[in-house]
């Protein structure tokens, strides 16, 4: 499901608005936007593996709030932005996380660019718990997904480690830490439970599915920190809330911040291969109603003339169930298909097509160029 009206940058706070930064989501149905893998819709360490200091933050009990706050808090950082763009002073401020023992943050792509920016002189400045301060500098950031890396010299900090949040049940608690309003020297801890999940966040510059949706209390500042389960994993980074909607926000999924993050830290930049469709994810519910042959996979809604797609033989109507040697059966396994591959690289996408299991190879090629 995607979210088609207005949403608020959740997290990024300017300190000459009292609001966040307003951005109007396109609609979902397809039209010149082509949600999905078109320009507009981790860490583990590099290495593969969890970092490894990170047993101390997931070491307590499940279920203690108190002590996955106090614990996780630590890693939380403030993230300050100060940037002169075209002569127009602004200040801004986030939230971000330590990702591994080499000093990375992850946060936001909105919270250090203006209007998807990068402003030039900037300076970018992470503010501990205990008021240290450290100056941060821009790693790479993938504008889609919403995400950003920073480095920095900290010390006397441990990283948060990722949890799975495939496998979280919707219900489930969860935990959201951030500066929320800027409010002081310490982070905001909100509690609530998974609503929904395979959420989609969709406007010009950003298409971000997978989302999870929570209603833990989500407000201007909390943008770039972390949505933890009861271990003290990061099931998600919380970016957006709907305007208007009470108990309504969303978090990036940990499964899409490894691959964006693993590909920055590698490369500096995010690689990856575009489709050029509109697409549904299936459901069993629509399954039945459209009498389709699987209650899973991708319906093709459109087809981008003169796309990867275009030039395989895919067409609306069509179910994708497979792409290269990852079984799709949910948008999140789409997006991190096209995530692990690259510009250039040919494919054989399975689909359905009148009931009958048919393939074709894709070339795949670059996103249009956003922002």
């Amino acid at each position: 499901m995607s979210v088609s009206r207005r949403v608020i940058r959740a997290a990024f706070l300017p300190l000459f608005l009292a609001f966040a930064v307003l951005v109007v989501a396109c609609d979902s149905d397809g039209g010149d936007n082509i949600p999905g893998d078109s320009p507009g819709d981790s860490p583990a360490p590099r290495d593969g593996g969890m970092p490894s200091n990170q047993d101390a933050v997931a070491a307590q009990q499940p279920g203690d709030v108190p002590d996955i706050a106090a614990r996780a808090g630590n890693s939380v950082v403030r993230v300050g932005v100060n940037c002169q763009p075209d002569g127009t002073v602004c200040q801004g401020t986030g939230s971000g996380w330590l990702y591994d023992e080499d000093g990375h943050f992850i946060t936001n792509n909105h919270v250090v660019t203006l209007e998807n920016r990068i402003t030039n002189p900037q300076n970018i400045i992470l503010t501990t718990i205990d008021g240290r301060v450290f100056e941060a500098r821009l790693v790479g950031r993938d504008p889609l997904s919403d995400l950003a890396v920073l480095e920095s010299d900290v010390d006397d900090m441990d990283p948060l480690s990722l949890g799975n949040s495939e496998e979280v049940r919707i219900g489930e608690p969860v935990i959201a830490i951030g500066y929320a309003l800027d409010l002081g020297l310490s982070p905001s801890v909100t509690t609530g439970v998974v609503s929904a999940k395979e959420r989609s966040l969709l406007d010009p510059s950003t298409q971000v599915f997978g989302l999870l949706q929570t209603d833990a209390a989500i407000n201007p500042g909390n943008s770039g920190g972390p949505l933890l389960d009861f271990s003290g994993r990061v099931l998600g980074v919380n970016t957006a809330t709907i305007q208007g909607a009470q108990g309504i926000g969303f978090a990036i999924s940990a499964e899409t911040v490894r691959a964006v993050a693993s590909e920055i830290l590698d490369k500096g930049t995010v690689d990856r291969g575009f489709l050029g469709i509109a697409y549904q994810e299936v459901t069993n519910g629509l399954a039945d109603s459209l009498d389709l042959p699987v209650d899973a996979g991708i319906l093709i809604q459109q087809v981008l003339p003169g796309s990867p797609a275009d030039a395989a033989g895919l067409r609306e109507g069509d179910v994708i169930v497979r792409l290269g040697d990852t079984d799709i059966e949910t948008t999140s396994d789409l997006t991190l298909a096209l995530l692990e591959a690259s510009p250039g690289d040919e494919v054989k996408v399975e689909y359905y097509r009148d009931g009958d299991r048919n393939d074709t190879n894709v070339t795949l090629a670059a996103p249009p160029q956003s922002p």
